[in-house]
């Protein structure tokens, strides 16, 4: 059985519904309609499917914004900052090439994400032990005088035991950014890049992708 194809789509695409025609071969699924489909039904993607698509980035809805100054996890709990591999930096420059540079900068990155999660078990026994003394004491006088003295004691004494076991998790991920090319040999960059300048790593918590969120 073949395996999952997978195919990406831009958000600016889902939202205008308007798809290049290789893109639109892809969601019409021209390959799977020989399969029997549900009265209603069939290969091609829908638009309640392209809008279920579209909904799992929250960036697609406009509403969706990061507040500032960038925090290391956003207020739901969507995206966290990704740290670098042995304490690197989690933001990196965003800069266009110098001249004759037709391919732009690539740089190379590693991040590494631990869990870290600790599971405890424990036992508690404990133990009471009552016991009693009484003496008896007799006076002879003219009469005889007898005391009782009665006292009560109570021991009491436990055991415990109790481990911890903790367990971490270790994921480490590679990418690579490359900036805006300048392909003209002298004068100024055509087209010339006025973007951010510097951009904040972060990692999707539900799908483990990368979101870049401009700093600078």
């Amino acid at each position: 059985m073949p395996g999952m194809d997978v195919y990406g789509l831009y958000v600016s695409d889902l939202i205008s519904g308007t798809f290049n025609p290789s893109t639109l071969g892809e969601i019409n699924r021209s390959w799977a309609s020989g399969y029997y489909w549900p009265d209603g039904e069939s290969a091609a993607l829908s638009s309640a499917d392209l809008q279920y698509i579209l909904a799992s980035d929250p960036f697609g809805s406009s509403s969706y914004q990061l507040p500032s100054p960038l925090p290391n996890t956003t207020p739901d709990g969507r995206f966290t900052i990704a740290g670098g591999a042995g304490g690197a930096a989690s933001s990196f420059p965003y800069e266009q090439a110098n001249n004759g540079n037709g391919a732009g900068i690539t740089d190379l990155y590693s991040t590494a994400t631990v869990n870290t999660s600790a599971q405890g078990a424990s036992t508690n026994t404990n133990y009471k032990q009552s016991f009693a003394l009484e003496e008896d004491i007799y006076l002879n006088l003219a009469v005889t005088l007898k005391s009782v003295f009665k006292e009560t004691y109570t021991l009491s004494w436990g055991s415990t035991w109790q481990s911890t076991l903790t367990t971490s998790t270790t994921q480490t991920n590679n990418l690579s950014i490359t900036g805006p090319n300048c392909p003209a040999t002298s004068g100024a960059c055509s087209p010339l890049y006025g973007g951010p300048a510097e951009f904040v790593l972060y990692q999707d918590n539900q799908y483990g992708t990368f979101m870049f969120a401009p700093t600078n």
